[in-house]
């Protein structure tokens, strides 16, 4: 087995965790555990634990403490995030930047959503770079979920029958308005995002053909409630399949960004 180098981030939130029937202490009592764990698998392993709060990260103490002596190469970098705090649609395009860059650097990216709806932005994160999504169905059983779903690294996952994602929300926030929305209108220049036809790319400033913007705004379909709210438990993406776009080499192309994979 390689090297592993484990990266986790904490989402310490107070507003979430005080809505939370899971104690922090219990948390951080099973967390150690799991690092415990990591640990001890390899002696070349290392470890680094960052604490997310709002506006600001911390390092913990036994993060430092739990990290052996190792400026060797690491084969296996892995970072799993543990969260609380549902979207925030306004981190949508710096979120897609740390993913895009996991990507390039062979980074897997892990989640597990502790509580509170399911997060559209990390189980594309889980997704694009070959981790995994975990919804924490039973917090009492917080410690086996991490063992058994995060504890292994993704060479060895792929002979064990470890829990999967059966779901996967593709759907994106808009530039404009930083909304996650269903149907986007998408540049054909720098594939911004924009909930609506606009006559001028707010990224790159390419103008689109009045005629352009007439024929889209005369197809987008009326405006219904969403039966899908991010605000509730478990959120289900639709499964339909996404139409062709209606692309033009001057103007914007229509597409769908609500779908699944299952």
């Amino acid at each position: 087995m390689d090297d592993s180098h484990l990266s986790v981030v904490l989402d310490l939130s107070p507003a979430h965790w005080h809505q939370s029937d899971l104690s922090l202490s219990s948390f951080l009592s099973q967390l150690l555990v799991f690092l415990n764990a990591h640990i001890a698998l390899k002696h070349e392993n290392t470890l680094a634990v960052f604490a997310a709060l709002p506006g600001k990260r911390h390092q913990p103490d036994f993060s430092r403490a739990a990290t052996p002596s190792n400026e060797n190469h690491v084969s296996d970098p892995r970072i799993l995030i543990l969260s609380v705090s549902p979207d925030l649609s306004t981190s949508y395009i710096p979120i897609m930047n740390s993913i895009f860059s996991a990507q390039k650097l062979k980074i897997t990216i892990d989640a597990c959503q502790i509580f509170g709806p399911d997060t559209v932005f990390l189980q594309q994160a889980a997704h694009l770079t070959g981790g995994a999504y975990l919804y924490l169905e039973r917090r009492d059983a917080l410690l086996q979920y991490l063992i058994m779903a995060f504890l292994p690294p993704p060479a060895i996952r792929k002979v064990l029958a470890v829990p999967t994602q059966d779901k996967i929300d593709f759907r994106a926030a808009c530039f404009c308005h930083k909304n996650i929305v269903d149907i986007g209108f998408v540049c054909s220049v720098c594939l911004s995002i924009f909930c609506q036809p606009v006559p001028v790319c707010s990224t790159c400033r390419t103008k689109f053909p009045i005629k352009t913007l007439k024929r889209l705004n005369a197809a987008r379909p009326p405006t219904v409630p969403s039966s899908t709210s991010t605000n509730s438990a478990r959120p289900s993406p639709t499964s339909r399949p996404p139409p062709p776009a209606d692309a033009n080499r001057n103007g914007f192309s229509q597409q769908v960004t609500n779908g699944s994979k299952h």
